[in-house]
């Protein structure tokens, strides 16, 4: 008898004892590779509900998840205003004037390299950074920030002086000063995390469609701080800052002085921690950087906070904004996000030449989501930091997804970093995957609801020590743990080898069971509706979906939106009616 198994050609079998050994090895094998269906959320979501272990991740990124960055139509060359790009011309005057110039359009970087000694600075919404690919354009930074502008800080953990760019700043700054305008009611009872309404002092200025930031606060007994590390926040004897909890809400129902709102609350409300609701006005909005790389040289790297600020790109106070297909060569630090909201991260590249003076590592911070809910995805790491990804203070909702590095270090840098999933992800050997900094005396590591969901490692990985989280607050699912059912305390576990969970990205999971199918998200509606503006004027364009306080319309292949308050009452019901019907299929 011959046959042909799994690539092999096997011969003659002596006995059918032996045919059925082989027979029962390959089946076994096979069954040892089936996927496993997570408890915590099922197949589709059907286990889960808002006041879950798992929180929900599902408005991460852009636009709240529901597209992909549109750059303008509207673009200048810096080549226009005298940038060389023959990789020794000092080019900064030439682009700085390009950026004054050009608010709102593409900035466009031709082939070539273009050395950059100051700071670029982009203040205006709709303001794009492009070149022609990683490959084609290069921004030469040959001076560190400290030199530029000297940000000394003594740093009380350290006898070493260092600068404030050793956590923070970057040669281009997308710079806002925040996505939270005038309060515009007080929150006027108590709500529970999960919820989706709440009791309001005063609803005159709130309707269907605004969207409006919660605004939590601690007390002076830090209940809230207490609350987000469920009881169990370790030290706090060095926290200074006073803590603060935000989340983006859109207001889908206003019945007397209650509210119902488009999403699960992240957190209890209560009324000791003056919460409020403030109008979502964000002060710089759908500005990105594209398609190049920034180099810095290759001087050696002295080790911990001695950098001096040879760091690529910062998003401050900022929404909707977006890094995207960047390699960064021999940086001190990443990309910093810092108080901003609903960012992408896609297609990071990190590599470096530097030597080292400390352990083979070439710098300190890969990559800080230190805002709210914000996206990074698709990243590679090509060289050792000290904290390859930093969640830290105000870090709530982020979501760090399909990235790899030969031996990641995932950084809950304290200071109550609050719901940040980490998914899908090659750790490599999986030695650090616990290595996290801050001082002692700001708390755990990490708050609760911190998740770790289907990472590989090369070896077998133990449990963070006590003073990472709080006992139960972490979810470690598809992780390759090696532990004994007693050191897991009451964490949620669930034994499942990576690889094998199911769904294996549990963002993508959720944003799917949220907006439906990719296609559906795109929008599937088969014929061009009319819609008219308070001023009586009508388009034809195709329905994509509600999104917040707007409706996605399809005009000649671009999804734009347009705000629901701008149209007639007819048209709002339109896009009212055809949302709720995309939403039941």
């Amino acid at each position: 008898m011959k046959g042909i198994r799994h690539g092999l050609t096997f011969g003659p079998m002596k006995t059918s004892r032996y045919c059925f050994a082989v027979w029962l090895a390959l089946v076994s094998g096979i069954s040892t590779l089936r996927s496993a269906t997570s408890d915590l959320w099922g197949k589709a979501g059907e286990r889960w509900t808002p006041s879950s272990p798992l929180p929900d991740f599902s408005f991460a990124g852009y636009r709240m998840g529901t597209a992909e960055p549109v750059v303008p139509e509207a673009r200048v060359s810096v080549k226009d205003f005298g940038a060389t790009g023959d990789g020794s011309t000092d080019d900064t005057e030439a682009i700085l004037k390009a950026i004054a110039a050009s608010p709102g359009k593409v900035i466009f970087f031709p082939v070539g390299r273009y050395v950059i000694t100051k700071f670029l600075q982009i203040t205006q919404s709709g303001t794009v950074l492009q070149g022609a690919g990683t490959a084609l354009t290069t921004l030469l930074m040959p001076v560190p920030m400290n030199t530029i502008s000297p940000r000394v800080f003594n740093n009380p953990a350290s006898s070493i002086a260092t600068t404030l760019y050793s956590w923070s700043g970057g040669m281009i700054s997308l710079a806002g000063s925040g996505y939270a305008g005038e309060t515009l009611s007080i929150i006027s009872a108590a709500a529970k995390r999960g919820d989706t309404t709440l009791a309001v002092s005063d609803v005159s200025r709130l309707e269907v469609g605004s969207r409006v930031v919660l605004e939590l606060t601690d007390n002076s007994a830090r209940t809230l701080l207490a609350h987000v590390y469920r009881g169990d926040s370790g030290d706090l004897s060095k926290l200074k800052e006073n803590y603060a909890l935000t989340q983006v809400l859109t207001v889908v129902k206003v019945e007397g002085q209650t509210l119902t709102v488009d999403r699960p609350l992240r957190a209890d409300v209560d009324t000791g921690w003056t919460p409020v609701l403030k109008r979502y006005a964000p002060t710089l909005e759908n500005c990105g950087v594209e398609h190049l790389t920034i180099e810095f040289p290759a001087t050696p790297y002295r080790g911990h906070w001695t950098e001096e600020g040879f760091n690529p790109v910062e998003i401050k106070g900022a929404a909707d904004c977006w890094l995207r297909d960047l390699k960064i060569v021999n940086p001190d630090s990443g990309p910093f996000i810092i108080g901003s909201v609903f960012c992408t991260l896609d297609g990071i590249e990190f590599v470096s030449t530097r030597k080292s003076a400390v352990e083979d590592i070439q710098g300190h911070h890969g990559i800080s989501l230190m805002g709210v809910d914000c996206l990074c995805r698709n990243f590679t790491i090509g060289m050792k930091f000290f904290h390859d990804l930093t969640v830290s203070q105000g870090s709530t909702g982020n979501v760090f997804s399909h990235g790899k590095a030969a031996d990641l270090a995932i950084d809950n840098h304290r200071h109550g970093p609050y719901e940040n999933l980490f998914s899908q992800l090659d750790a490599g050997l999986g030695t650090r995957l616990w290595t996290s900094g801050g001082s002692a005396g700001q708390g755990k590591n990490a708050a609760a609801g911190a998740v770790f969901w289907n990472i590989q490692t090369k070896k077998d990985i133990v449990m963070p020590s006590a003073d990472f989280a709080p006992d139960g607050g972490l979810v470690l699912a598809g992780l390759k743990l090696r532990t004994r059912k007693n050191e897991v305390g009451k964490h949620h576990f669930e034994n499942i080898n990576p690889g094998r969970l199911e769904p294996p990205d549990l963002h993508e999971a959720q944003r799917t069971k949220r907006l439906g199918p990719a296609s559906q998200a795109a929008g599937t509606a088969e014929k061009e509706l009319t819609w008219t503006n308070t001023a009586g004027r009508s388009i034809s364009a195709r329905f994509v979906r509600v999104e917040g306080a707007n409706v996605l319309l399809r005009m000649d292949g671009r999804d734009i939106p347009v705000p629901l308050s701008s149209l007639s009452a007819a048209s709002i019901q339109q896009a009212q009616s055809l949302e709720q019907e995309r939403a039941r299929q």
